[in-house]
């Protein structure tokens, strides 16, 4: 009896240790995917403040702690917490936009790239340029930055590319003034495919994720469903 309380005791012990090392093994590709796409690059211009922060502490921010920010020319939203309060209003005011993991209007949310592959939706993976707003990922659109997959080696440097397209697209629009000259489109409620929740990426996603990860067989369904006319003002990198 005892022994075979045991044995029930180490197998439920032994499948959530093996679901933690799925779930490990996800998050090492991402790294290594990050790492080969920025080549570990750090902020180095003298120009450029940065203030460090506590985690999800943005709305504890007080205006004389980013005076001189609040004077810029252009404001960038990325991978932040949800902002709340007067730095939100400031923002939406001074027209920032917020660069969103995910192709709007369709996915939204949290990891909007891991999902768009997971249901077979690999043409939705990328990054929207759109207007902060209020509600999360709600803003007017921009343009979208799609990763180009010819230049991508596996599923994860596809979806770590989003980042890369969104980065270098939007640094050369504002240089070169091009951002005045492109058109904003209401993000359309009615083609959410989903709205993806931090609570919903767990070990038995990611494991599925993994198991199921053929990249040849993605690149297939992507150009099998990719059709321009589902983007707007579409940049490839």
């Amino acid at each position: 009896m005892y022994f075979l309380r045991f044995l029930k005791k180490f197998s439920l012990w032994s499948k959530k240790n093996q679901k933690k090392k799925n779930l490990h093994e996800y998050f090492k590709f991402v790294e290594l995917a990050e790492k080969q796409s920025f080549k570990n690059k750090e902020i180095k211009s003298k120009n450029i403040e940065v203030i460090n922060l506590r985690k999800n502490s943005i709305n504890e921010l007080k205006r004389n702690n980013i005076y001189r920010a609040l004077k810029s020319d252009y404001y960038v939203v990325f991978g932040t917490s949800i902002i709340k309060g007067w730095l939100l209003d400031e923002l939406i005011d001074n027209e920032a936009l917020n660069v969103h993991l995910g192709v709007s209007p369709y996915y939204r949310g949290s990891a909007c790239n891991f999902w768009s592959i997971y249901e077979n939706n690999p043409h939705f993976t990328g990054a929207s340029i759109q207007k902060l707003s209020s509600k999360v990922d709600d803003g007017e659109i921009l343009y979208h930055a799609i990763p180009d997959i010819q230049k991508c080696n596996n599923t994860f440097d596809f979806s770590m590319r989003a980042v890369l397209a969104a980065q270098k697209t939007l640094v050369n629009k504002l240089k070169t003034k091009a951002i005045h000259k492109i058109s904003f489109i209401p993000n359309d409620n009615k083609k959410i495919i989903r709205v993806c929740w931090r609570k919903d990426f767990n070990e038995k996603v990611a494991n599925l994720f993994l198991k199921q990860n053929n990249f040849d067989n993605i690149k297939k369904l992507y150009f099998k469903k990719f059709e321009k006319r589902l983007f707007h003002n579409i940049e490839i990198h």
